[in-house]
C-alpha cells in the first residue's frame, strides 16, 4: 500500500466510522434478512450494505489489496497486492437483527502487511461497537487505544 503506518491507521479508523454511519441508519428502519450464495449464517441488508461500503471505500483509497469479507468473500485488486484486509461487516448480526438498539453488534477491520497473513502480520485491528459508538483499536508496536 502507498501509505505509512499512521496513514494506514487513520484509513482503517475512517472505514470503521463509515460502517457505523450505515448501521445507524437502521436504528429506525426494520431489518430484513437476505439470502444469497455466500451467506452461511443469518445475514441482513445492513451486513450487505456495510460490506459494499467498506469494499468501495478500500478500493478507492488503496492502490491494491486482498480483502476478505464475511458477506462478500475474497476480493483482490491492483498488481501484486502486499496487504490483506479482513472485515466482519456486522459481528453479532443476530443481535443487530433482534435488538439493534440494545444488544452488542460491531464491525471489525484487521489490516495485515502480507498477502498470506498470519496473526503476527497484523498491523492494525479495530472494532467499532455500534450500540455505544466506541472504537477500540491496536497498532502493531504501539499499543491499544480507545477512541
Amino acid at each position: 500500500m502507498m501509505c505509512r503506518l499512521m496513514s494506514l491507521t487513520a484509513l482503517c479508523k475512517e472505514a470503521l466510522f463509515e460502517s457505523h454511519c450505515i448501521v445507524k441508519e437502521y436504528v429506525t428502519k426494520p431489518v430484513e434478512e437476505v439470502h444469497h450464495a455466500r451467506v452461511t449464517d443469518i445475514s441482513t441488508e445492513g451486513d450487505v450494505r456495510v460490506s459494499e461500503r467498506l469494499i468501495n471505500f478500500f478500493q478507492r483509497k488503496c492502490e491494491g489489496a486482498i480483502l476478505y469479507s464475511e458477506e462478500s468473500g475474497k476480493l483482490s485488486w491492483g498488481n501484486n497486492p502486499q496487504h490483506t484486509l479482513a472485515i466482519d461487516d456486522i459481528d453479532g448480526t443476530m443481535n443487530f437483527y433482534r435488538g439493534k438498539r440494545f444488544l452488542p453488534h460491531s464491525t471489525i477491520v484487521t489490516l495485515f502487511d502480507s498477502p498470506e497473513p498470519r496473526y503476527r502480520d497484523a498491523l492494525f485491528a479495530g472494532i467499532r461497537d455500534h450500540v455505544s459508538g466506541d472504537l477500540w483499536y491496536a497498532v502493531r508496536g504501539e499499543g491499544c487505544y480507545e477512541d
